[in-house]
């Protein structure tokens, strides 16, 4: 405790000067205090489990895309994930929800093993970029700790723009001149 105060009285200071003092020392350790709190709320992302698979997104997804990651990891949990075929070329998944198991509900998770490239047929990697419910079960199926690197988008990392750099802007062009006023 006397460590906290060391920095704003001494063996010289008056009864007024301490009181002043003793309150600007604890207007500093409240601005800490909040400080540190706008760290964790804005800087930490909270996290809905305690998985490996999640502890790598948040530290891979910017904060948006990390909270689209959490809502299918939530939703995840309601699937079960299936070995349908598998050879030298493919692994072939089903995944359907526990609670309805009828033929238009089941959603097929393709795995090329030379590559390591994994789709879904609800196609929401390819069309959003951001890894679907049924992949991510698949994931926790096979024990996976991280999101393999060819299912992250880099335009949804922490620093992508950064790594990419900004998006490049050209007039179009309709014959010899350019469009004028429309662009």
């Amino acid at each position: 405790m006397n460590s906290f105060f060391d920095e704003f009285v001494n063996a010289s200071t008056g009864l007024k000067e301490f009181i002043e003092n003793s309150q600007k020392a604890l207007e500093k350790q409240y601005l800490r205090e909040r400080e540190a709190d706008y760290e964790k709320k804005n800087k930490e992302r909270s996290k809905i489990t305690s998985s490996s698979l999640e502890n790598h997104a948040a530290s891979t997804y910017m904060k948006e895309m990390f909270r689209r990651f959490q809502h299918e990891l939530k939703e995840s949990g309601a699937y079960v994930v299936i070995k349908k075929k598998s050879n030298a070329i493919y692994q072939h998944y089903e995944a359907y929800k526990t609670t309805v198991q009828e033929e238009y509900r089941k959603y097929y998770v393709l795995i090329v093993i030379e590559n390591g490239t994994i789709t879904c047929a609800c196609r929401k990697f390819e069309s959003l970029g951001i890894l679907c419910r049924h992949i991510i079960r698949y994931l926790y199926k096979m024990q996976r700790s991280e999101i393999p690197k060819q299912c992250i988008t880099l335009r949804w990392m922490v620093g992508g723009n950064e790594r990419v750099g900004a998006l490049q802007h050209k007039r179009p062009k309709i014959g010899n001149f350019l469009l004028k006023g429309i662009c």
